[in-house]
This record gives C-alpha cells, structure tokens and sequence, in this order.
C-alpha cells in the first residue's frame, strides 16, 4: 500500500497500479470481496469494519483481454498480494 486511512468506521486503500494493463481490481477483505469502478487503484470499502481489529487484506488485478472483444476472450486474474490492516479506535467525544 502507498497510502491508506484506515479508521473504526471507514477505510480507504490506495496502492501501486500494476505495470500491466489492469481493467480493475479486486478487493477482498474478511471473505467479501468489492472491486474497483475502473482500474485506478483505489478502493472505499462499502462495508462495517470493527474497531482495534485485525483484517487480512487482499488485492488481485483483473484485465478482460482485448477491450474491442469485451468480453469474448474472458478475464485473466494476477496472483493475490495479500496483507494485514489493523483499524483504529473509536473516538468519542
């Protein structure tokens, strides 16, 4: 990850794109999975994370092939980076 805000109630997560063409990425944390609208690579993760918790993380590169044939030639998936976020504290005020 090149940059990240991770927090009890919202992550981000922005990483290195990828050297190969890349239509989007996948996102898995805690057995759900979210992809990218495109492949910049960057996700706002749409679901609850609990505070002071440990997730493992991972991101795997999707490209469709040939974008004229979309999606004719089906998909090609890179091998998982895997890692592991741990969230925030949760602020009262």
């Amino acid at each position: 990850l090149s940059l990240s805000n991770i927090s009890a109630d919202g992550l981000r997560l922005v990483w290195e794109k990828s050297d190969a063409f890349v239509n989007r990425y996948m996102v898995e944390i805690d057995g759900h999975q979210q992809k990218t609208l495109d492949s910049k690579p960057e996700v706002d993760w749409n679901r609850l994370l609990l505070p002071v918790t440990q997730y493992n993380v991972t991101i795997t590169a999707i490209s469709y092939g040939y974008v004229t044939h979309y999606p004719s030639y089906g998909s090609k998936e890179s091998l998982p980076v895997r890692f592991l976020i741990q969230t925030g504290n949760e602020i009262c005020s």
